[in-house]
């Protein structure tokens, strides 16, 4: 009998039931397999659509909340907290652009176990390739040099690439699906090296160049501030740049130059950018279904996320607690 079932559980309290009582949501699960759109009548049918229903609104919720707490949390301004965040709003994005299909085979939280487990391994592998040339040196090597091994072993050994075939694939957005297949988009290529250098303590950022995302770090020890500022373009097998470089790709977008564009990008900027990519990208399948099916909950789910984060944090709290309490049932097609 209780009142939040069939919506997004009312706040904190209500997310702390669901994490006691994940049976909950587990139940449902099950209801939505064992009554899939195959079944042979027509209440089985809907019984299974609004347990699905059910179940993609209290995730959907619990993940606007999570978003608030990340957004709201005090933390310290330095790179490293930065890239943290970061990597938590890129789990996020994942977890909100899980497919229908997808949610009945795991529970969201597996995502992020998912996500930092593979950035994890590829962390390994990197800083085995650190320690191997500091031995070989007898010394520690420049921040450069190992900047060239994280990008070797990303880009020749786990064989990551731009997608050029299928650049306005939504999932290119997505860090699983890009751990899982090796291809994606400049800004979450670039997330992925960011998040495996933080791993091997290499703090680089991410430039929003127009049209474009770069990883900049600088040559020698950044908390001197000293060295040159270079710029790694991932989605081109991590060419190492120079500012004159990204001048020409500014350029070649036919955009006035700014000494602006190579500013560090926050992580609540990155974090708009991709929901700007992700618009486009369901725009995209919306007029062209060939290029990438249209999912019209996942569209809703990071516009209605990407518009609670771009306001004041005065008026996006009282926004989620609002819309976790009343997020209503909304039909789906692709559940029928």
């Amino acid at each position: 009998d209780d009142p939040h079932i069939g919506k997004s559980w009312d706040g904190h309290a209500s997310r702390s039931a669901t994490l006691m009582h994940r049976n909950y949501t587990d139940m449902l699960r099950q209801q939505a397999r064992e009554n899939h759109p195959e079944s042979p009548t027509v209440f089985r049918r809907l019984l299974g659509f609004l347990a699905c229903r059910c179940l993609q609104n209290i995730e959907f919720g619990e993940c606007m909340l999570d978003w608030k707490d990340f957004a709201f949390e005090d933390l310290p301004q330095t790179t490293e907290a930065n890239l943290i965040l970061m990597e938590k709003y890129s789990i996020l994005i994942c977890q909100i652009q899980q497919s229908p299909e997808q949610q009945l085979v795991s529970h969201r939280n597996e995502i992020a176990d998912v996500v930092s487990r593979g950035l994890d391994e590829i962390a390994d592998d990197c800083r085995n390739r650190i320690e191997q040339a500091e031995r070989l040196a007898g010394k520690p090597i420049p921040i450069v040099d190992k900047l060239l091994l994280v990008k070797d072993a990303i880009v020749k050994e786990h064989e990551f690439a731009g997608n050029t075939e299928d650049y306005y694939d939504y999932r290119n957005s997505l860090l699983d699906h890009v751990l899982e297949t090796k291809k994606g988009i400049p800004i979450t290529l670039c997330i992925l090296f960011a998040c495996v250098c933080r791993r091997v303590n290499l703090f680089t950022y991410l430039v929003g160049l127009p049209g474009h995302v770069v990883l900049g770090f600088q040559a020698d020890d950044g908390e001197r501030g000293t060295g040159e500022t270079l710029y790694l373009d991932v989605f081109r097998t991590g060419r190492v740049l120079s500012e004159r470089d990204c001048q020409a790709i500014c350029a070649s977008y036919g955009v006035p130059w700014h000494q602006q564009f190579l500013r560090p990008l926050t992580a609540s900027q990155v974090l708009d950018r991709t929901f700007n990519n992700l618009s486009n990208c369901h725009l995209q399948g919306m007029a062209n279904q060939s290029t990438s099916p249209f999912r019209s909950e996942l569209f809703f789910r990071q516009r209605a996320l990407s518009s609670i984060h771009r306001q004041p944090k005065s008026i996006a709290g009282p926004l989620v607690e609002t819309i976790t309490h009343y997020l209503p049932f909304t039909l789906s097609p692709e559940l029928l």
